[in-house]
């Protein structure tokens, strides 16, 4: 065999040596991604039952929707039930959001003597870095009618497409032992690229179209045209 023959059989090995030991990363690296995401979960649960709830099994829990745009919206919902006797008033529930999270906007469902599960709009305040308190004289729970207040927050812009984002926990006060502060009681979403939507709605309120103190019903841009209309 000539030397030319030889240095052309080494090369062909050492290039499918190559493609196979690159072949093999990508396959690692493809493995990997789902394996990590894994990690990133929507919904965490606690429950308590100890001498201070009198035998009585509260539950609690915290979602969050699984993706999220960054300038977008996303949505946690925490709930408190219970599949024992009793009812239980809750009156304070804060939920401890992403670190840079602005004031959330907050609907709260709860059973109202005559009237069934009711949903309303509640206002937060600020109880620290990062939590929001909503408060009431007192939310009904019994075994068939649970708790469940959702906190919806704007996603700072800054955050990057694949980012995972995991809040804090969730506390409450209430009565008959059903107080109790659960940093652990986390969620977490991915960061995803805005869809259509979100890129029309993005563009809209960038021009001063989508946002409500300068829509046609405070009277913005489209407003003043109109104001311009009936006075020609």
């Amino acid at each position: 065999m000539s030397v030319s023959t030889n240095r052309r059989i080494v090369g062909a090995a050492a290039v499918a040596g190559l493609i196979t030991t690159g072949i093999a990363a990508v396959t690692t690296t493809a493995v990997a991604g789902p394996a990590a995401a894994a990690t990133c979960n929507q919904q965490s649960s606690a429950t308590k039952q100890d001498i201070s709830t009198v035998g009585i099994k509260y539950t609690y829990s915290k979602t969050v929707t699984a993706t999220a745009a960054a300038g977008a919206e996303v949505s946690y919902t925490v709930q408190f039930s219970t599949n024992s006797p009793g009812n239980p008033y809750i009156s304070v529930i804060s939920d401890h959001a992403p670190a840079g999270f602005p004031k959330p906007t907050v609907k709260v469902t709860a059973y109202h003597l005559g009237l069934g599960a009711q949903t309303e709009s509640v206002d937060a305040f600020a109880n620290g870095t990062d939590t929001w308190r909503i408060s009431n004289a007192g939310w009904f729970v019994d075994a068939g009618n649970p708790l469940t207040a959702v906190f919806t927050y704007k996603v700072p812009s800054s955050f990057a497409v694949g980012q995972q984002i995991t809040s804090g926990g969730v506390g409450w006060a209430g009565t008959v032992g059903s107080s109790n502060e659960l940093p652990n009681l986390t969620s977490c979403f991915t960061v995803r690229a805005p869809n259509a939507g979100e890129v029309a709605s993005g563009s809209l309120d960038a021009n001063g179209f989508g946002s409500s103190d300068n829509g046609p019903a405070s009277g913005g841009v489209i407003g003043s045209w109109l104001d311009q209309l009936k006075g020609s």
